[in-house]
């Protein structure tokens, strides 16, 4: 192998390494430091890179969450489409976005359930409160798959 191939090969390997090094920070941290996640911690560890710290959203790519009119005409199926993504072209606040959301499989209904609240009571937001049970309900009604709107 020569010098050109090695240093691609080792760009492309720390390229894959630091986000996946990363993930794993954020997933095995709570086990051994004993920090509780909070549900705000939750929504930035899981949701904020993209729909911004504060609910803002990110230019034309991803939706804001703050002041959302997507959330209360799709109340019922948020639980799913946190579970298992979303894709296609959908409108917030008369705003189109047409940028895929990652599924979070790994999430468990509690989990789930912090994220929606914490969103929901949040910047402006006065939606539903959700409780594990509620989840659990939803999320055994919905397809397996990034939901296409």
């Amino acid at each position: 192998m020569n010098k050109a191939t090695k240093n691609r090969l080792l760009r492309l390997l720390l390229v894959v390494s630091i986000p996946v090094s990363g993930l794993l920070f954020i997933l095995i941290y709570p086990y051994f430091t004993g920090e509780k996640m909070t549900d705000r911690k939750r929504y930035e560890t899981y949701c904020g890179n993209c729909h911004g710290k504060e609910g803002q959203g990110f230019r034309d790519l991803y939706p804001p969450l703050a002041g959302s009119d997507y959330l209360s005409k799709h109340e019922t199926e948020l639980p799913c489409l946190i579970r298992h993504g979303l894709s296609g072209t959908i409108t917030v606040n008369g705003k189109t976005f047409d940028q895929p959301m990652p599924e979070l499989p790994f999430l468990n209904p509690s989990q789930i359930a912090d994220i929606l609240n914490f969103v929901n009571h949040s910047w402006g937001n006065h939606g539903r409160d959700w409780g594990e049970k509620d989840v659990n309900i939803v999320l055994g009604k919905c397809p397996g798959q990034a939901r296409r709107m």
